[in-house]
């Protein structure tokens, strides 16, 4: 037959892979119509759906968890953090935890995912660059129930009772 053992090869990571092919016992044996001289076979890149914006967020007065879809632990990271406060003033992030990023202050923020494993994978347009995801906390809302403002001199102290809906002042 044929030189080696042909059902003993295998490959794991996406490539074009090509098999000489040598049929050694010519008096005995003929190929099926044309030698195949070299095999060849491939194995794609495995295809990941890019991360979408996650849905804003409001800030609740502690820190607060954003998760990215679509994530595959395998192939991805969040390789940089940048947020700023509405103010303009830069906001430090620490680290992501796989998929999960926590923040504490009200302000936009662009997460960079980087595909790890280039070799291996490649997002659903067939690129492989690092994307840009954006997200926004926005700044918490309070207003102020001031309750009775109008008093009449009796010789007590008066002050109104202020309510503070949605956080602290």
């Amino acid at each position: 037959g044929i030189s080696g053992d042909i059902t003993a090869i295998t490959a794991t990571q996406a490539g074009v892979y090509k098999i000489s092919v040598t049929l050694e016992e010519t008096d005995n044996y003929e190929w099926d119509g044309e030698a195949p001289d070299v095999f060849e076979w491939i194995i794609s890149k495995a295809s990941l759906e890019k991360i979408g914006n996650p849905a804003d967020g409001e800030y609740a007065g502690s820190s607060q968890t954003v998760t990215l879809a679509n994530w595959n632990k395998n192939a991805l990271n969040v390789s940089a953090i940048k947020g700023t406060t509405f103010g303009g003033a830069d906001i430090s992030v620490s680290a992501a935890n796989e998929n999960k990023i926590t923040l504490v202050h009200a302000g936009t923020y662009t997460f960079t995912v980087e595909i790890t494993d280039k070799h291996n994978y490649e997002w659903a347009d067939n690129t492989t660059a690092d994307i840009s995801v954006e997200y926004v906390m926005r700044r918490a809302t309070l207003s102020v129930n001031w309750g009775e403002t109008s008093f009449k001199y009796d010789g007590s102290a008066k002050a109104p009772s202020p309510e503070v809906n949605g956080g602290t002042i």
